[in-house]
């Protein structure tokens, strides 16, 4: 697997305590040690979806963003969540 800092059109940053994760300009997954933010901000493509799973795995947070009928949800500590808008936050 081939890092997220060298995916073409992501960067990963440091910011207020938070590791964000930007895909062209927009800020895909944020997190800390009490929560994660994903947003797709209406970019609902695989490659958002494939850079939020990577994120995941790259920093070990634990969840998995899927699509069922057209809808985006995430797995996360045996629960699943429903994108409502562009955004679901996740306690850690």
């Amino acid at each position: 697997m081939v890092a997220l800092k060298r995916k073409k059109a992501t960067t990963v940053t440091y910011l207020n305590g938070e590791t964000v994760v930007v895909l062209y300009r927009t800020p895909i997954v944020r997190f800390n040690s009490e929560r994660i933010i994903l947003t797709h901000d209406g970019w609902t493509t695989n490659t958002t979806k494939n850079r939020m799973n990577q994120t995941s795995k790259e920093y070990g947070l634990g969840f998995y963003v899927y699509q069922r009928d057209f809808q985006w949800y995430v797995g996360h500590n045996g629960k699943e969540y429903l994108f409502k808008g562009n955004t679901v936050t996740l306690e850690r």
